[in-house]
């Protein structure tokens, strides 16, 4: 085993056990460094500061000392390229070869893209399986239209629906984490990990029921948003001023993210910019990948579109509902969401399970069964099936419902 102390660093120049250098062609410093067994290092510290750079060499420098003596190699790769050298040399059946690839490319290296093997822990995979269930509703698959993948040798492009589009069955998690688990192990015997974390089997609670809020939590939810709107600067009034409208036709809707972020005015329909419009209300063209359906939304959901078409100004019917200070078409909300559920303390559920912009979509619906909304009438309204509902919202509280149980068993 290796053996380095402090004292080893008054033979070395400068009374350092490293040579910083600065390489030509650029302004930052460089380190260079040599361990028993490991031959010379050479690391970028991407500074131009002497005093920056000395300190972070000195760590630098200790770090591959603690990783020698570990057993470990020295020279870090991080876990995408690592991926990659692991996928080029696995075989077996196609479906596994292709699972590989997909959660090593598309989500554990996308999730850990600069990360190193010693960043695998508990809490960065549990923070790592959160962020999976939601890639295709607020993550970065929101903005995917088409996947790629290749078959027998050739490449495919397949369109990203709405089967796609929610949060992954637990088999569907399961199997994935099977794959992460088979790459740490390969990534310790390989040297680059000590240890291999603890990956729990998620449980069929985690995934079936969807994360949403309760009256109480929607209240304190819309006071922060208001709170942050208020305070904000000059620069950040109006992104938080959409998100806020935003909030509120999911809510009052109960649409997906991203059939709200694609409405234009031209898609309400019975609108004006002064009128009430009590008498005959208003309803919403959905536009989906081919087809569109047509959406009846809560009446208090009038306001504050009339507030947002004063906000906007000069707007014509192709003009989308939520745009940027410039414009320009908002493509997600996630960073205003996030920040707005941390602020009130929501960040999750009482299950553990991290709520989304989508978590609008499920308060609506869960809101509308306690309300005794026909199922039928409630699917066609939010554009998905009976099977789906009756699946995803069992949890519906009897509680709710206590009076008409109690009117039937007085009949009884």
């Amino acid at each position: 085993m290796l053996k380095h102390s402090p004292n080893t660093a008054g033979s070395q120049p400068g009374n350092n056990p490293f040579t910083l250098f600065i390489p030509s062609g650029t302004k930052n410093y460089s380190m260079r460094f040599s361990l028993p067994g490991h031959g010379q290092q050479r690391i970028s510290l991407k500074t131009s500061d002497l005093d920056d750079a000395t300190e972070l060499a000195n760590r630098k420098y200790w770090e591959a000392v603690n990783r020698a003596e570990s057993g470990l190699l020295v020279k870090e790769k991080t876990i995408p390229t690592l991926g990659a050298d692991w996928l080029s040399k696995t075989t077996g059946t196609a479906e596994k070869v292709e699972r590989r690839k997909t959660v090593i490319t598309r989500y554990l290296g996308v999730f850990f893209h600069s990360k190193f093997p010693k960043d695998l822990t508990d809490k960065n995979l549990s923070d790592y399986m959160a962020w999976r269930q939601t890639y295709w509703i607020d993550g970065p698959g929101r903005d995917i239209t088409h996947i790629e993948y290749e078959r027998e040798g050739r490449k495919v492009s397949r369109p990203v629906t709405d089967a796609v589009r929610r949060v992954p069955s637990t088999s569907t998690m399961n199997n994935e984490m099977v794959v992460v688990r088979e790459f740490m192990a390969h990534l310790k015997e390989q040297g680059f990990l000590k240890d291999v974390a603890t990956i729990k089997k998620i449980s069929h609670d985690k995934t079936s029921n969807r994360p949403s809020f309760t009256d109480e939590e929607i209240g304190l939810f819309r006071s922060t948003l208001m709170k942050r709107l208020q305070a904000s600067s000059e620069q950040n009034r109006h992104i938080r001023f959409m998100f806020m409208v935003f909030c509120e036709v999911m809510i009052e809707s109960g649409l997906r993210d991203t059939e709200a972020l694609r409405l234009k005015w031209g898609d309400i329909i019975n609108f004006t910019e002064d009128s009430a419009i009590k008498d005959h209300g208003i309803s919403l063209k959905i536009h989906g990948k081919s087809k569109y359906r047509i959406a009846i939304p809560n009446p208090s959901i009038i306001n504050w579109l009339q507030i947002l078409f004063k906000e906007q100004k000069h707007t014509t019917s192709n003009d989308y509902l939520f745009t940027q200070k410039t414009g320009n078409k908002v493509v997600s909300f996630s960073k205003q969401m996030n920040e707005t559920l941390e602020a009130c303390g929501l960040t999750k559920d009482f299950r553990n399970v991290k709520r989304t912009c989508y978590s609008f979509r499920h308060f609506y619906i869960t809101n509308a069964l306690n309300k005794g909304i026909d199922i039928h009438l409630l699917a066609r309204n939010t554009g998905t099936s009976v099977n789906m509902i009756e699946r995803h919202y069992s949890h519906v509280s009897l509680e709710h419902q206590r009076n008409r149980l109690i009117h039937v068993s007085d009949m009884m």
